[in-house]
């Protein structure tokens, strides 16, 4: 396939519109049909306010519990005050989980 270079014609603005709102799929199918990368038919519908909606953003995991909450759960499995292993707070999470699985 080759891509196109340059400017966009009015039949293939007309096509943009048509697929408003656009979002990452409808680009890419449009991109094919208009020999066209999905990032140029994205920039152009961007250029012409043509509604689009963006792809939501992929985090690498949830957030479980937070670690002041596991140091709290570690220091009462080991019947002391959280303050006496308030270091713990800068352990990564995983250990953090680890410890209190191996004192329960």
């Amino acid at each position: 396939m080759t891509l196109k270079t340059g400017k966009f014609d009015p039949s293939e603005i007309t096509a943009l519109r048509s697929a408003a709102p656009l979002n990452a799929e409808k680009a890419a199918t449009l991109g094919r049909e208009l020999s066209r990368s999905p990032r140029s038919i994205i920039s152009k519908a961007i250029s012409l306010e043509i509604p689009y909606e963006k792809k939501q953003a992929v985090t690498a995991s949830k957030r479980g519990t937070p670690k002041a909450d596991l140091v709290a759960a570690i220091a009462k499995g080991l019947d002391t005050d959280s303050d006496s292993i308030a270091g713990l707070v800068k352990a990564d999470a995983r250990s953090l989980s680890n410890l209190l699985s191996a004192i329960a």
